[in-house]
């Protein structure tokens, strides 16, 4: 029986994301409809028919059934632009793959747009989640989370390398080289490459040349422990991974080893971190998303990065934290 009858409209990925999935299953337990958009349906034009306008009081209408207001809204991950790739191969040789490089580069600004548009035009009265767009200056963060009085590892952004050598030395010939946005993918054939933190070497210095793309670079931190905390307004949910003592995880855990997977339990960080973190979620106006942390083998813990739109899925398996039905309750409640 249909006990409530709010609107709420969630944003999603795709089709099959877990997460939203466990989410409107609790929400339909409790008597709601929820509405739902996937990102991939506004890209894939081929499968669905989707139009957006204006009506006569300059409200956004669309056959997506998202006009008029709604009770709540979960911005749970908008599309990551991976059916672009489809795109991308649907090209045949008679067009060149700068044109075609051009053309895509197009698509995704338009895209971007248009998700802006979207999200800016819709009403509600409560609101979860954000873009990761918006908030997911690494830069910003770090700053930000120093103001509140997080350790942070020291970083530089340079062209030089003889800056970079003295960055080296400062720290004991032990610094990481990172992405600063989103995971560098190139799709070549049946490849994929990706981008992973690494390690930089006296090895790696000496073939840079003198002067080259500005980049990150990070003093590692040597640890005792990872820290990935998923926070939904004033909780914190923790759950510690022992990627160290792997050196295949070592100093990027996302190079899983299926073979022999990481270590992984419910953690509970200082109540002063949690504050810390609860106080910087605040500035950035984030109510939900996730932060890696790492403690290090001088006892401090470091601040490393926030993903507002991350993954929560893993903390709240492998730690039996029942997220998906707090999500739930925020939304109708």
């Amino acid at each position: 029986m249909i006990k409530n009858h709010k609107r709420i409209l969630i944003i999603s990925k795709s089709t099959a994301d877990i997460s939203t999935e466990d989410v409107i299953d609790w929400l339909i337990l409790n008597g709601n409809r929820p509405e739902r958009l996937n990102g991939d349906s506004i890209e894939d034009f081929k499968s669905h028919g989707i139009t957006f306008s204006i009506n006569d009081v300059g409200e956004l209408i669309s056959n997506t059934g998202m006009t008029g207001s709604f009770y709540s809204i979960w911005l749970r991950r908008w599309s990551d632009y991976s059916s672009l790739i489809e795109t991308k191969r649907s090209f045949d040789n008679s067009v060149s793959a700068d044109l075609v490089a051009h053309i895509i580069s197009q698509l995704t600004r338009d895209l971007s747009v248009i998700e802006n548009f979207i999200l800016s035009n819709i009403r509600c009265v409560k609101f979860l989640g954000s873009d990761n767009k918006k908030h997911g200056n690494k830069l910003n963060n770090l700053l930000l989370a120093k103001k509140h009085n997080l350790e942070i590892p020291e970083f530089i952004l340079t062209t030089e390398k003889t800056s970079l050598n003295k960055f080296f030395e400062k720290y004991n010939k032990k610094i990481i080289l990172k992405d600063l946005s989103i995971t560098f993918n190139y799709d070549l054939g049946s490849n994929l490459y990706t981008t992973y933190t690494e390690l930089i070497t006296e090895e790696d210095i000496s073939n840079f040349p003198d002067k080259f793309y500005l980049s990150f670079f990070q003093e590692y931190i040597e640890k005792e422990y990872e820290i990935r905390c998923f926070i939904l307004e004033t909780k914190v949910y923790s759950m510690a991974i022992f990627s160290q003592i792997d050196d295949k995880t070592k100093v990027d855990c996302r190079k899983y080893n299926f073979q022999n997977p990481n270590r992984t339990v419910p953690y509970s960080l200082p109540l002063v971190i949690e504050k810390q973190l609860i106080n910087l979620f605040s500035d950035l106006k984030l109510l939900s998303g996730s932060v890696d942390l790492i403690k290090g083998l001088d006892k401090k813990y470091y601040f490393l990065e926030i993903n507002s739109d991350g993954q929560f899925g893993m903390v709240a398996e492998c730690c039996n934290y029942n997220i998906n039905y707090e999500i739930a309750q925020f939304l109708c409640s």
